[in-house]
């Protein structure tokens, strides 16, 4: 997979609702520092981002002895450098909100449709609003180091968690297992849809010696003046994702 490089300044910037993904990405599969990159896109395949603190509510490197913050400074790339890691570990990053604001309906309704919403814009113009569709999103990003892995809850408003033999995932909504929710599962140039089960579990199938990224997305109707910092959003977006090493 090849990242495409953009201007340092556009990262920090309201990316198109094609672009709303986000993951952590190693640059190599060990090495001393290990480097991860922050990757905005969709499919897969995406951009380098650089490291601005201000977008960061959270980034943990954390081990058996438990979480070290991460320390990076603005405009480093790759976003992440950890002097060592193990097998086992696992990186997680959550982003400050964002607004994206819909030029037109059909962008927003086909963001729903693709992200297992597909009454999306109905929802909306139920709700009786008018003018520009504000939506605020946030990500919460995990990469799982190494082919052993050791996978947990890891305290994030939406997250993962892989089996240790990776054949199957649960998804976890405020740290509860998330039922009938639609997973996207990206494995090289492929992608598979699939519902998690009564207990939020996915199965994988994953294909060995190819990395793979899980994708999940929770859309909440939110009050346009309910928020302090996003008054304007009257939608919330809660993205999750896990990226794979290839075992």
């Amino acid at each position: 997979m090849k990242s495409l490089m953009i201007p340092i300044f556009l990262f920090g910037l309201s990316l198109s609702c094609s672009a709303h993904e986000m993951w952590l990405e190693p640059r190599s599969l060990e090495g001393s520092p290990y480097q991860v990159d922050l990757v905005v896109g969709q499919d897969f395949s995406g951009s380098r981002g650089v490291w601005i603190p201000t977008n960061v509510v959270r980034a943990e490197w954390i081990t058996d002895q438990g979480a070290q913050p991460i320390q990076s400074r603005y405009g480093d790339i790759p976003a992440i450098s950890l002097e060592s890691v193990s097998a086992g570990d696992r990186v997680v990053y959550e982003s400050q909100p964002e607004l994206l604001r819909y030029s037109n309906s059909d962008k927003f309704q086909a963001f729903g449709q693709h992200k297992g919403y597909p009454d999306l814009y109905a929802q909306h113009q139920a709700r009786g609003l008018s003018g520009r569709i504000v939506e605020a999103y946030s990500r919460h990003a995990k990469l799982l180091v190494g082919k052993f892995q050791n996978d947990a809850q890891d305290g994030l408003r939406i997250e993962f968690v892989v089996d240790a033999d990776q054949s199957a995932a649960t998804l976890f909504y405020q740290q509860a297992p998330l039922a009938g929710h639609q997973v996207i599962l990206f494995q090289g140039q492929q992608q598979r849809i699939e519902r998690t089960d009564a207990q939020g579990r996915v199965a994988l199938d994953l294909v060995p010696g190819v990395p793979a990224l899980l994708d999940a997305v929770v859309i909440e109707a939110v009050d346009p003046s309910g928020r302090r910092g996003i008054e304007q959003a009257q939608w919330f977006s809660y993205w999750a994702s896990t990226y794979l090493t290839p075992r």
